[in-house]
């Protein structure tokens, strides 16, 4: 589970105009998900946005507060240095996660020298969204501008290609299995 401490309406945590709660209401948020915890291995993951409204200090202090108070892994938002995402992991006592946005502010870092400077998880949470809003673009564009998709095939799967990618033939199956037992005739 994602728990912030971001002010509503909330903002993506890369742009400006970002607030944030006093750490004990979040600190309220996180008890209430650890007490509506069944499964041990749900995992609460407490996320700070302090960094860029207030600063490093209240950032890595409200991140220690929220592990002390239950949350299983901490994630600071919009880190901006290399120096501040080892600061981070040397001063908190917790697994981190680090958040990757193509075009944000914080580096684009490979995974290993992540792991290296103290992450235990990273996200790519709009990766997909980009790459596939994207080639919908060129392709709507082309369609558009020209009334086919033969310009852009290369983007698109074949129908054969997009059956196989779902594994239809695995769906024909279980669809089968589940009507090869009728013997009278019933369909």
């Amino acid at each position: 589970m994602f728990i912030e401490d971001q002010v509503y309406p909330k903002r993506c945590g890369h742009m400006s105009g970002k607030n944030v709660i006093p750490a004990h209401e979040m600190i309220g948020k996180i008890k209430a998900a650890l007490d509506a915890r069944v499964d041990p291995d749900f995992t609460i993951m407490a996320r700070t946005d302090a960094l860029t409204v207030n600063g490093i200090e209240d950032a890595i202090e409200r991140a220690c507060q929220y592990r002390e108070f239950g949350a299983d892994l901490i994630f600071i938002e919009a880190i901006k240095t290399m120096e501040d995402m080892q600061r981070i992991n040397r001063e908190i006592d917790a697994p981190t996660l680090a958040n990757i946005i193509e075009g944000g502010v914080t580096p684009e870092i490979h995974p290993k020298k992540l792991e290296s400077l103290g992450f235990n998880a990273v996200t790519y949470p709009t990766t997909a969204t980009y790459a596939v809003a994207k080639s919908v673009h060129k392709v709507m564009k082309e369609l558009f501008q020209t009334g086919s998709t033969v310009g852009v095939r290369d983007f698109m799967f074949s129908f054969d290609e997009f059956n196989e990618f779902i594994g239809l033939s695995s769906l024909r199956a279980l669809e089968k299995s589940y009507t090869d037992h009728f013997t009278d005739g019933v369909s």
